[in-house]
């Protein structure tokens, strides 16, 4: 029986995958943006129970965490440094029988993140949410942080994401067991120090399975299912500016059925958004399928949803993997979605492949918006080129040129390269970033292989994109 899975890609086209089976954790991993697949890899199998896995990855570092329940729940640390060929063996990083579990975390070189759950008494029940870092892949790990501070107060389904230097998490908290609402904090020191939580939902309503992502420049969304038993519906909440304020709550699925299990994903200004939906067999409501749809303007508007499990079982859980593939000046995402269902008896890992074409360069002559290109080759080694245009109307709008700055960060935030910095008339661009010292562009040390962010700035308009190089 396999289930509980959780997915991580990286923009080279590297996939990896990691669930429950039978109480030990697997893995496999895709070097081909889904096409073929790995054989199946026991990463953790002993006599205590695993579950709640969850993956990350930084060029060829592999991280996973999982709970394990020896007598009371613990959270465990694997890693590999070769893309998941070869593992590290598991240490506890919350304490033995800590009652820890539901873990979740994020990566930025050689730093990890880690949050999870955890009871604050044997025998009330309550749990609290804690965090934990390593700035060494995970040899040495910092003291325990409480981030929700409420004993009296239960608190779960905790999310972490990063966006550049910041880190922001958000979970559930519970005045009663009809009474909850989601809280957020943030740290803008790599988890040193976080703000008070917040409360952002502040309303009557229940909420539960929350998922939050980021488009790597502090824009935040958090999916969750609001509403009970067969009535719920799955809402969205935006930040523009690193949650120091929220959109109010819109309603993505709005149906007569029971809509869970929500995930979303964001490339540039596209929200993908998967869910589980059981409103297709009304009046019955016997088997819920996975449902797809997405947005090209940050969840403004949304296009139909599309059926992809399509089954009589019941599926759950939709995650989510893609890749830039295809020719420019025209590539499209090579989409994998991944669930579990019972399709053929007991549960398992289901995953089904789509191309969804991303952007297509403007020809005539006045372009009215900013592009900021995917850069080609991706990954790359030691160079590749960006190319970008600078629309007509604004240029005229503001005489002649418009001021553009083009630079290279790593993924702590820390300026790498500037490879444009003036005035810049309206056209087509395309820029060459040379990743070696000798480089003529201001490059401000040697770089080392892994992920890198490129973003454009001209007048409000600000962009980020993702490039990986590969020595």
């Amino acid at each position: 029986m396999s289930d509980y899975h959780s997915v991580y890609f990286e923009p080279g086209g590297n996939y990896y995958i990691v669930w429950v089976d039978e109480g030990k954790i697997l893995f496999k991993r895709s070097e081909n943006l889904g096409e073929s697949w790995s054989d199946n890899q026991v990463l953790i199998s002993s006599n205590n129970i695993c579950g709640s896995p969850a993956i990350k990855s930084d060029y060829n570092y592999v991280y996973v965490v999982c709970h394990q329940f020896p007598g009371d729940y613990e959270i465990l640390f694997i890693y590999s440094t070769d893309f998941g060929q070869t593992w590290s063996s598991p240490q506890i990083i919350s304490g033995m029988d800590s009652g820890s579990l539901n873990p979740q975390l994020e990566v930025a070189g050689s730093n990890i993140f880690v949050v999870w759950e955890q009871k604050t008494s044997l025998m009330n029940n309550k749990s609290e949410i804690n965090f934990i870092k390593s700035t060494d892949h995970g040899i040495s790990w910092s003291s325990i942080i409480n981030l929700s501070n409420s004993e009296q107060i239960h608190s779960d389904g905790v999310q972490i994401t990063l966006s550049v230097n910041n880190l922001y998490c958000s979970w559930l908290e519970y005045l009663s067991s009809t009474d909850n609402d989601i809280n957020f904090s943030k740290s803008t020191d790599n988890g040193i120090s976080w703000t008070a939580p917040v409360n952002i939902t502040n309303d009557s309503d229940f909420q539960y399975n929350i998922y939050m992502t980021d488009n790597s420049i502090n824009n935040l969304f958090i999916a969750y299912e609001n509403g009970i038993m067969l009535g719920s519906e799955i809402y969205l909440k935006k930040s523009s500016d690193g949650g120091g304020t929220w959109s109010a709550p819109e309603n993505i699925t709005n149906n007569a059925g029971k809509s869970s299990n929500p995930c979303i994903s964001v490339f540039d200004d596209h929200l993908y958004f998967l869910w589980s939906d059981n409103s297709h067999t009304i009046p019955a409501n016997d088997s819920s399928d996975i449902f797809f749809k997405w947005s090209s303007d940050f969840g403004i508007t949304w296009l139909d949803s599309l059926n992809v499990s399509d089954n009589s079982s019941n599926s759950l859980r939709p995650r989510i993997c893609y890749g830039i593939n295809g020719p420019l000046p025209a590539p499209w995402l090579d989409i994998t979605i991944f669930w579990f269902d019972f399709a053929e008896g007991a549960s398992e890992i289901f995953a089904r492949r789509a191309n969804h074409l991303i952007s297509t360069l403007e020809t005539s002559n006045e372009i009215n918006s900013f592009i900021l290109e995917q850069n080609y080759p991706n990954p790359f080694n030691p160079s590749t080129k960006i190319k970008f245009i600078i629309p007509s109307v604004i240029v005229s709008e503001a005489k002649q040129s418009a001021f553009v700055t083009l630079k290279v960060y790593d993924v702590l935030g820390n300026e790498i390269a500037t490879l444009v910095d003036g005035y810049k008339p309206a056209g087509e661009y395309e820029v060459e970033f040379n990743a070696s010292s000798g480089s003529s562009f201001r490059l401000f040390r040697n770089l080392v292989s892994g992920i890198y962010f490129y973003q454009l700035r001209a007048g409000n308009f600000v962009q980020t994109k993702k490039m990986i190089l590969m020595k």
